[in-house]
């Protein structure tokens, strides 16, 4: 996933791919809600 993003910002962006930093942040499903109603309580 990681390297498909990578060549998608350089193809896109017209940028080495040194240029490019990718971070994963995964948050619990506690942390996030959608239309006021958290993922966890779905």
């Amino acid at each position: 996933m990681v390297k498909d993003i990578t060549e998608a910002v350089v193809r896109n962006c017209q940028v080495t791919p040194d240029a490019v930093t990718v971070i994963i942040h995964e948050n619990p499903r506690t942390d996030k809600a959608k239309g006021g109603v958290l993922f966890s309580e779905r």
